[in-house]
């Protein structure tokens, strides 16, 4: 089976672990961004995957490998990692440490799904499109997630994402809740499909009806010869 290399960088700040009213009674966004990711890696069986956090610091949750079972204890336990200084959105961080995952090995397909609720705090000097360039031409795609909305009075950096995804050949997405999270999961799944090679070593073909066949046949002449040709009286 060849796979694709995939990194997912999830925004880990502040915003994303408040509750946010219009997602339920006490529901996250990053709780929500969980549950969705949880059914997308069961789709990827044959993906190498690592997982990155990110808020002013990266964070690397899981390294890039085929251990999903890992993968999703890891990322059920998300919002219980202690994330210091996330007051801030620094999206430089997560991709940095994302491409760094992917850029040594040698795969048909690297992408990097990015995930982010706010503002970028970057510094000028600091543009994450330097990085998307860097991104290009490493090969690496980088598909890029706003979720949620305007109405709480926090900005997501629309522009900025959709910036880093079109300067690596990605599509950009806009969520605002659960359902439009999952099918942007889902169309991010069929535009990246693994190729599966499936080789078969032994073809076998049941051959026990012969020689069953055969002794059926002895039995049977013997048992007509014992009562006719060979058939023996006291």
């Amino acid at each position: 089976a060849s796979g694709i290399d995939i990194v997912l960088a999830i925004d880990l700040s502040g915003s994303m672990r408040k509750p946010d009213p219009s997602l339920g009674m006490d529901t996250s966004r990053l709780e929500v961004v969980v549950d969705v990711l949880q059914e997308f890696l069961k789709q990827r069986t044959y993906d190498r995957i690592g997982l990155v956090g990110f808020a002013e610091k990266p964070y690397l949750i899981n390294p890039i490998d085929l251990d999903k079972e890992t993968l999703l204890q890891k990322l059920a336990n998300l919002q219980k990692i202690i994330v210091q200084e996330d007051t801030g959105t620094k999206l430089i961080s997560g991709m940095g440490v994302a491409i760094n995952q992917l850029r040594e090995l040698q795969s048909q397909s690297k992408i990097i799904i990015l995930l982010s609720d706010g503002k970028d705090s970057s510094s000028s000097y600091e543009s994450p499109l330097v990085l998307a360039k860097l991104s290009h031409d490493e090969g690496i795609k980088i598909y890029t997630i706003s979720f949620g909305s305007d109405k709480d009075g926090e900005t997501v950096d629309k522009e900025t994402l959709r910036e880093i995804a079109d300067i690596t050949g990605a599509k950009h997405f806009e969520a605002e809740n659960k359902t439009t999270l999952e099918s942007i999961y889902k169309e991010i799944d069929l535009l990246e499909k693994s190729e599966v090679k499936v080789k078969v070593n032994s073809l076998f073909e049941d051959l026990y009806f012969w020689p069953l066949g055969t002794s059926i046949l002895f039995l049977f002449i013997e048992f007509i010869l014992s009562r006719t040709r060979y058939l023996r009286i006291p």
